[in-house]
């Protein structure tokens, strides 16, 4: 498995943010982060890497993008969008929560992959002003460089899609230990 690395690195993060999330919304946001990592592979791979991130993005908060890829680098951070989701406003939030920290896991493993690539100038994104940035940048390389990120970040993708759905059960309701 060549991204095992990475996939760790995004389980311990994924791990943090649903140690933040209050229980009575962790089931639901677990299904939304599963459904929106079982679908980017596919995606990504019909549409082309940097489409599917834009896409993400529409339907993602910037804000709880940017509260939950700063909480991927310092743990220690609050995580007070995702936090503080309560049972009445589950349905019109969870989407865009889903959504941000699926995109969030990407964004990392992007930035990971590029500095392998050997880019030294791929630069760090904190919010969304920064991923359109990081994606003008990636539109800059040449189209080997880019296929040979998209090709590794949909690898990547799939084997985070098989870790999510082995870890957050379709059917069931309960907790699932790591």
């Amino acid at each position: 498995m060549r991204h095992a690395g990475i996939i760790k690195n995004t389980f311990d993060d994924l791990q943090k943010v649903d140690g933040k999330i209050k229980e009575e919304t962790k089931i639901a946001m677990k299904k939304g982060v599963r459904s929106r990592v079982r679908s980017f592979p596919s995606m990504a791979s019909s549409d082309g890497l940097l489409r599917t991130l834009t896409f993400y993005m529409s339907k993602s908060d910037p804000k709880t993008f940017e509260s939950i890829i700063n909480d991927f680098r310092n743990p220690d951070n609050a995580l007070s969008v995702a936090e503080s989701i309560t049972l009445n406003d589950l349905e019109s939030k969870t989407e865009k929560v889903s959504y941000s920290i699926a995109l969030a896991c990407y964004v990392s493993a992007i930035e990971h992959i590029g500095r392998k690539l050997g880019r030294g100038e791929f630069r760090t994104t904190s919010n969304f002003c920064g991923l359109l940035d990081l994606l003008e940048e990636i539109l800059m390389w040449d189209g080997t460089s880019r296929s040979i990120l998209e090709k590794m970040v949909i690898e990547y993708s799939i084997e985070l899609k098989k870790l999510v759905e082995a870890y957050i059960k379709e059917d069931d309701n309960s907790e699932q230990q790591a």
